[in-house]
Formats: C-alpha cells, structure tokens, sequence
C-alpha cells in the first residue's frame, strides 16, 4: 500500500510541476514549429 501512496504523491508534484512550466513549454514548442515550417517551406 505505502508503494501505491508514494506513486501517487509523485505523480500529482509532477504534473504541478509540468503545469508550472506548461507556459515555457507552449512558447518553445511554438519556436519550434515555426522553425520546422520555416526549414519546410523555405525548401
């Protein structure tokens, strides 16, 4: 039980975390969809 209770725990700081850094993480995933478009149609 306790391994189950810890798993948890973990799992919900990590998706906190990953909602911290979602904002960081949408404005490099737009760089680099812009850079891939860019390399794309450049060609």
């Amino acid at each position: 039980m306790e391994m189950k209770k810890a798993k948890e725990s973990s799992k919900s700081i990590r998706a906190k975390h990953l909602n911290d850094q979602s904002d960081s993480f949408s404005n490099e995933m737009s760089d680099l969809n812009q850079e891939l478009y860019r390399c794309r149609y450049d060609s």
